[in-house]
């Protein structure tokens, strides 16, 4: 299940990064409205689930219309966060029509207002499980079959090995998607617990963990306010998966020589663009 719904997903982000916002253009979305997209959409299925009581990958306008109704309903939810789901959706049966030759005509209901310059697209509280789930299920380590030198081949044997309680001899590409990164949830559960803005991610290095302290340290001239040193602190769970990811992190060699706390796939620094 694991498998065929992060197959999925890659094939619906992949086709919307080259198609989403004009198909006949061959125009797709922004990276930015990409990962809003995919964080939705991870939210929208994992309310599916529930709703069917079994793992699919069908979604429907009548099951659009039930999960507009339910966000509608519920405390707190801004008209301007609504629809961004509703966006997110659109774009999903963008793709199914184009890709699956379904002819999904969906709009939200009832129609809600557009959003203002001024307004933002605040996470609720609601959401903050789902979306750390989905941080958990959303990418494993590197791939065997990637491109790498010797030592980090043999440093991510040695660190599946530990992970999964198989002897490092034994270790092969199955046991290596098996395990799950620890980079994307690590990222939102410190954003969650602190409030870290994108540029404070890409500036993050790991001289800021206090893991003795369940602390994350901001200097003064690393913090967007500039006006102190910022002491945050985060829960033990929280701890516990950057000790994880801080592990796993050492066994890749672009990290090396390197403070950043989390690189891209790229080998460069988050920001507002990039999350």
């Amino acid at each position: 299940m694991v498998d065929d719904y992060r197959d999925f997903k890659q094939e619906v982000l992949s086709w919307l990064g080259s198609y989403g916002k004009h198909p006949e253009k061959g125009q797709g979305l922004a990276q930015s409205t990409l990962q809003s997209t995919h964080y939705k959409l991870e939210i929208v299925f994992r309310w599916l689930w529930e709703d069917e009581d079994a793992y699919t990958t069908e979604f429907t306008p009548d099951h659009a219309d039930r999960f507009i109704r339910l966000l509608n309903r519920s405390d707190g939810m801004a008209d301007s966060s609504v629809l961004h789901y509703g966006k997110a959706v659109q774009r999903l049966f963008k793709y199914q029509n184009h890709i699956h030759g379904t002819d999904y005509d969906w709009e939200p209901k009832p129609e809600l207002s557009q959003a203002t310059g001024d307004e933002r697209d605040y996470l609720r509280r609601t959401a903050f499980k789902p979306l750390y789930q989905a941080a958990l299920e959303y990418n494993s380590i590197k791939s065997y079959h990637s491109d790498m030198s010797s030592e980090e081949r043999d440093r991510l044997k040695t660190f599946v090995s530990q992970r999964l309680g198989v002897p490092k001899s034994e270790v092969g590409p199955e046991h290596f998607k098996q395990a799950n990164s620890w980079k994307e949830p690590s990222i939102i559960a410190v954003t969650l617990d602190t409030g870290l803005r994108p540029i404070e991610v890409g500036r993050a290095t790991t001289e800021w963990v206090n893991l003795e302290n369940n602390e994350l340290n901001i200097p003064k001239d690393e913090s967007t306010k500039n006006e102190a040193h910022w002491n945050c602190s985060i829960k033990g769970r929280t701890a516990r998966v950057l000790e994880r990811w801080l592990k796993e992190r050492a066994t890749y060699d672009k990290y090396s020589g390197r403070d950043e706390l989390w690189l891209t796939k790229q080998g460069t620094t988050y920001s507002s663009e990039v999350m």
